[in-house]
């Protein structure tokens, strides 16, 4: 599974949508997963730089398209 690091929040997603809290040796703190949906405290949602608001709505945007639209591939 692939992970992408927001570093502007401490967290790490992966390609589902599950946001960890980053551990201080840069790994994701796998026990304490929550989905992006499920994020509901607007200061975490403000904290994110223009480039991790915009990962996570990749994500997001992935996650949510039925696979006869396809997904696009903005995330390296």
């Amino acid at each position: 599974m692939k992970l992408y690091r927001l570093e502007s929040v401490g967290a790490i997603v992966n390609e589902a949508g599950i946001a960890y809290p980053m551990n201080v040796d840069g790994t994701p703190d796998l026990a304490n997963g929550t989905d992006l949906c499920d994020i509901e405290a607007d200061e975490w949602w403000r904290a994110l730089s223009s480039e991790d608001w915009a990962t996570a709505m990749d994500i997001q945007n992935n996650r949510i398209q039925s696979p006869s639209e396809g997904g696009n591939d903005a995330i390296s």
